[in-house]
Formats: C-alpha cells, sequence, structure tokens
C-alpha cells in the first residue's frame, strides 16, 4: 500500500517534478554517502505494469519468508 501510495505521490509530482531524478540510483553516488538512494530508488517505478509488477513479486517474497521465519 505504501509503495502503490508514494508512486502515485511521485507521479502526481507531490515531492517536485525532478523526483525521480533526484532518487534514482547510481551506485557511485550511494558509495560517496547518499545511502538514502537505495531506499528511495525502491519508490521509483516506470509505470504502472512495473508497479504492478513490484508489488505483486513482493508479495509473494513476503509470503515465502514468512513461511521459513
Amino acid at each position: 500500500v505504501v509503495l502503490v501510495a508514494l508512486a502515485i505521490a511521485v507521479q502526481a509530482g507531490a515531492f517536485g517534478a525532478e523526483a525521480s531524478v533526484r532518487g534514482r540510483i547510481d551506485a557511485d553516488v550511494v558509495r560517496d554517502g547518499a545511502w538514502w538512494r537505495a531506499v528511495t530508488a525502491l519508490t521509483l517505478h516506470s509505470g504502472v505494469p512495473h508497479l504492478v509488477a513490484n508489488v505483486l513479486f513482493g508479495g509473494l517474497f513476503g509470503l515465502l519468508l514468512a513461511e521459513v521465519a
């Protein structure tokens, strides 16, 4: 639910027009101290199919992880 809400907010421009550029993952920038990009990149999606695929995979992975734990 949080992932969907954040995706809608980013697409609607709630965090500014360049939110997807500012949050994009860049290994060099993360290594230089912008650790938060590893988290914000998870909230960025290129469209509805990408978002749906991530939610479905995340749900399946969560169910499998719950069975193991």
